[in-house]
């Protein structure tokens, strides 16, 4: 179950962290196998992970489940990129952090107090 985590003072987002247990294919196919409406109703944000690896074979195996997706128009123009180097998923963040940081200031403004 994911459990809040208080946002830091920099941060306007509610963290939460990634579900415990063994993430093999197997391990997450399992916990996956609950009625539609409860995943429905129960469906929140992940915005903090967990550190370590995943298994590739799950991996692809979301892939081919977002694949299934609808899509707008139903162009179906899906593009998925897989980063496993730590070092690539590191320069990514700083990046994004570049991108976000003028645009989370902006947000601010035009919601003060949301």
């Amino acid at each position: 179950m994911n459990q809040p985590v208080e946002p830091d003072a920099a941060s306007t987002v509610l963290h939460e962290t990634a579900p415990d247990g063994p993430r093999t294919l197997a391990d997450v196919e399992e916990r996956m196998n609950i009625p539609l409406v409860h995943a429905m109703e129960t469906q929140r944000a992940i915005r903090r992970l967990r550190p370590d690896p995943v298994d590739m074979d799950l991996i692809v195996r979301c892939i081919e489940l977002a694949l299934k997706a609808p899509s707008g128009s139903n162009d179906q123009s899906w593009q998925f990129v897989v980063v496993t180097d730590a070092d690539v998923k590191a320069k990514i963040g700083e990046r994004y952090l570049k991108t976000w940081k003028p645009y989370a200031k902006r947000l601010a403004k035009q919601n003060p107090g949301d």
